[in-house]
């Protein structure tokens, strides 16, 4: 072909423009982003790129619940600040944040102290809530790397998990009243000789808490190839990336993005509806290991 280009390298220089031993020099460790999984409102949404969706069922009413596989958490407890009291629809980045738990993250508009733990945001009553009881204005959460996920093991797909329509795994942070919810799952699943991130966990809504409490549900273990695909992404830079990097500060989110609606898994057909996963009531789970394995 007249527009081919040829490199010929004599022999004796070929060990210093080896393909091979180059690959990934100038790609590496460069992502385009990564979304988040946010519980705004009470609901369900992805954003990634500036858009933001809800998660909906085929009706397009936003889902209670959702099955993800919990891939990678991190072991720093990470705070976030907000200087104004949340308003609805309201989705300005945070005035401080701090990743590591340990001091606040470069970019942010306004580091409130050196160090986390001489913050007066980060004390005890720094915050008193409606409901007259102490807190912290600096508010902690746990960071996960999340992956949607097939609820019944008839539907395993390991493609579900790759995630490809927004590029693998997502961000979730788990808000700090929720923490103590997610340790004891956390310990469940160990006892029962399971690790967090073998299984699909069906995350919802606490109904009865009068704020966004999540609540953790074993729903089945992994398929084996659905075991492959997590380890793909275990092995990948990008946990680190999810879990080690601020999104805020990365790209802009001060403005509302639009909000459209897509079904959970998402599906690369423009976000086209897929059927729902269905709820799964308690005591008809499809699992190859007993159920009370998984009575959590």
């Amino acid at each position: 072909m007249a527009n081919e280009m040829v490199l010929k390298v004599p022999g004796a220089l070929a060990k210093h423009f080896n393909t091979q031993d180059l690959a990934g020099d100038l790609y590496d460790g460069v992502f385009g982003g990564f979304g988040v999984v946010s519980i705004r409102g009470g609901k369900w949404r992805i954003k990634s790129g500036g858009e933001e969706n809800v998660v909906s069922n085929e009706d397009g009413e936003a889902v209670p619940s959702i099955p993800m596989v919990l891939v990678k958490a991190s072991r720093a407890v990470s705070k976030i600040y907000y200087a104004k009291k949340y308003v609805e629809g309201d989705d300005a980045a945070p005035d401080c944040m701090s990743t590591n738990g340990v001091h606040p993250d470069a970019g942010v508009p306004s580091p409130q102290a050196k160090a986390c733990a001489s913050c007066p945001h980060n004390q005890w009553g720094s915050r008193i809530t409606e409901a007259g009881k102490k807190a912290k204005a600096c508010q902690d959460a746990r960071r996960v790397a999340v992956v949607p996920a097939a609820a019944k093991s008839a539907d395993a797909d390991p493609d579900i998990l790759r995630n490809e329509v927004y590029g693998g795994v997502l961000l979730l942070r788990v808000p700090a009243a929720s923490l103590a919810d997610l340790a004891t799952f956390g310990r469940k699943m160990t006892d029962k000789g399971f690790p967090y991130n073998g299984i699909v966990t069906r995350l919802g809504f606490d109904p009865e808490a009068s704020y966004p409490k999540l609540t953790f549900k074993a729903v089945r273990p992994l398929t084996d190839e659905e075991l492959e695909v997590v380890a793909e992404h275990l092995d990948s830079d990008k946990i680190s990336a999810v879990l080690e990097t601020a999104p805020e500060y990365t790209e802009a989110t001060r403005t509302e993005p639009a909000v459209a609606r897509l079904s959970w898994p998402p599906t690369d057909e423009s976000f086209g509806r897929v059927a729902a996963a269905p709820e799964v009531p308690a005591g008809t789970i499809d699992l190859v290991q007993p159920f009370d394995l998984f009575r959590c």
